[in-house]
């Protein structure tokens, strides 16, 4: 990846700038060395598809993190994204 034009719709760009600067929480890092970690791409509710399109129910993040405000939540989104 050339680190001064990186492009953001190139999956390879993107998974080499996660093995760069990414630490992954909950996760043993070890299985990064020889597999490329997920990368999501879309979500909707509780659902989440990687760049494969394969389909992933989020399980972990309203136990964990930040879905103690609900899932799918645009007021939220919206708020979040202007207050950037």
């Amino acid at each position: 990846m050339n680190m001064a034009t990186p492009n953001p719709n190139d999956i390879r760009d993107v998974i080499e700038a996660d093995r760069a600067h990414v630490w992954h929480h909950l996760v043993q890092h070890k299985q990064f060395e020889t597999n490329d970690p997920r990368v999501y791409v879309e979500g909707k509710g509780m659902r989440l598809w990687d760049a494969n399109g394969r389909e992933y129910l989020d399980a972990v993040s309203g136990a964990v993190w930040t879905v103690n405000v609900g899932y799918g939540r645009t007021s939220i989104a919206d708020a979040s994204a202007t207050s950037w």
